[in-house]
């Protein structure tokens, strides 16, 4: 399941829930982020982006992050987004980092190891959904960045997350390309609005929530009318999300 929650630990602190500072890392098919946020998910400091190495095999994510980590402040706590399906505690897909690259890799454990420290591992457009739910009623979170993904919360707990961006949306096009970072180059910011209001429609039927979130790193680029029930999230989005998925796990829905 996409929006599978895995936490992974085995050092003398496992279960304490004392913590004040989380490392967000969203790892993206254009770019990595990190950022460390306090525990109400205020940032703590500036957050770094880097351009996401080409090939993005797991060797080259983690040379990259390794070096944003050692300028950030510290922290208890991790977070990580990944734009796939994590299943078991292993990324199970990457359909735009390769999967070839990636299924059955141990991320959580590996960073575990690394950082030693707690690591909750769950897919990107989770993270930015903890990020900028209002946690009533029930919501959606769509992120349109390399591609676009989706993640259903309600009453402030995560639901479920779907790979919508494999999913079909018309004419042969998935919603990776009628709405990824592709099809903005390609066909220009005014007939890419019109696909995203498209796909904002599709989805609006598919999961009749009562409000939808667009987040990721082209939802700065919407623009034409959206419905009442529907709003751009803050940029940072992705890393207060870290900070509330933690508090989500030692605190309970808020």
């Amino acid at each position: 399941m996409q929006g599978e929650r895995v936490s992974i630990w085995s050092g003398s602190t496992q279960g304490n829930t004392d913590f004040s500072h989380v490392l967000s890392l969203d790892i993206g098919g254009t770019f990595l982020k990190a950022g460390v946020v306090q525990r109400d998910g205020r940032l703590a400091a500036n957050p770094l982006r880097v351009p996401t190495p080409s090939p993005a095999t797991p060797d080259a994510v983690l040379v990259e992050l390794r070096s944003m980590i050692a300028e950030l402040p510290s922290f208890e706590r991790v977070a990580v987004g990944f734009p796939g399906s994590v299943r078991n505690a292993k990324i199970a897909t990457a359909p735009n980092l390769g999967t070839e690259f990636w299924c059955n890799y141990p991320l959580a454990e590996t960073l575990a190891t690394e950082l030693q420290r707690p690591v909750q591992l769950v897919n990107d457009a989770v993270l930015h959904g903890f990020g900028c739910i209002v946690g009533k009623g029930s919501e959606c979170i769509l992120t349109l960045g390399t591609g676009m993904g989706c993640a259903l919360f309600v009453a402030g707990s995560l639901f479920h997350g779907l790979e919508l961006g494999q999913h079909y949306a018309m004419a042969g096009l998935n919603y990776d390309q009628l709405v990824g970072k592709r099809a903005l180059e390609d066909l220009g910011l005014e007939e890419w609005n019109r696909r995203v209001a498209f796909a904002v429609r599709a989805v609006d039927i598919l999961t009749n929530c009562d409000r939808i979130v667009i987040g990721g790193g082209n939802a700065k680029r919407v623009s034409g009318y959206l419905p009442d029930h529907v709003s751009i999230a803050l940029e940072t989005s992705n890393f207060s999300g870290g900070a509330r998925l933690w508090r989500s796990l030692v605190e309970g829905p808020s």
